[in-house]
């Protein structure tokens, strides 16, 4: 295995950590580099198929802390955009989704950084803020497999802890990567998914138990500049090919 591959596997585990222990961050890392290595199409096809098993698992471990009223604010809203996002994920070029992903993502890690430490009083639940952040997640998760920013950023500014926010993410972003998956069809499983997916599980286990010990400030920072970093890599090779 060569040492693109082997970055990916270790952005893919980075990303389920990151998802295990803060809720949000496996699209924003692994979902660029899985695209330098698979190419659009196919990387945010496995990207968003092991999307699936992380969520489907931080929600199982969480369910009975997820928050029913964010959830319908959320789900309704992002599934009035998926059919739209899924003809534009057909038709668009996929580098066009790539770059414009790779942005939107740098947007959001600037706009979350600056508001870390000006979080916002606890917005409730029927917020039109969560119905707007629940149709950006939609659009983006489904046509470019990058689904975390904009509800990842209205979780950080509603002032909610980690804990809090953790399975209610995992059920929203289930919902969306299902769909991203039904529109580009699951990954094909051989050797080198099945290293991926190891990876990711790795992952998500160490987040599970880092989760008990890391504060939540050090998992947002970190997500944040994880996030940059594939975001800053999938922009220089985009525009190198």
């Amino acid at each position: 295995m060569g040492v693109g591959p082997v970055l990916v596997v270790l952005a893919v585990a980075a990303g389920a950590f990151a998802q295990s222990i803060s809720g949000f961050g496996f699209s924003l890392i692994a979902t660029p580099a899985c695209a330098l290595l698979l190419g659009p199409w196919h990387g945010l096809r496995a990207a968003a198929t092991m999307a699936v098993a992380v969520d489907g698992l931080v929600l199982a471990r969480e369910r009975h802390d997820f928050d029913p009223v964010v959830l319908r604010r959320l789900v309704g809203p992002a599934l009035a955009v998926v059919p739209a996002a899924i003809g534009l994920a057909l038709l668009a070029p996929g580098k066009l989704l790539l770059v414009t992903a790779a942005t939107v993502t740098l947007a959001a890690v600037g706009l979350m950084a600056t508001q870390q430490h000006r979080l916002a009083p606890p917005l409730p639940g029927g917020s039109r803020d969560w119905m707007w952040a629940g149709m950006a997640s939609s659009a983006m998760g489904v046509t470019a497999g990058m689904a975390g920013p904009p509800v990842a950023l209205q979780a950080l500014r509603s002032g909610r802890p980690v804990t809090e926010s953790r399975a209610t993410l995992a059920a929203f972003f289930l919902v969306i990567d299902l769909a991203a998956v039904l529109t580009r069809g699951p990954m094909a499983l051989d050797r080198s998914t099945i290293v991926l997916v190891a990876g990711g599980l790795a992952g998500y286990a160490a987040g599970g138990i880092a989760s008990h010990h890391v504060p939540d400030q050090v998992v947002r920072t970190a997500v944040l500049v994880l996030a940059a970093a594939a975001a800053i890599a999938l922009l220089v090779q985009t525009g190198t090919t």
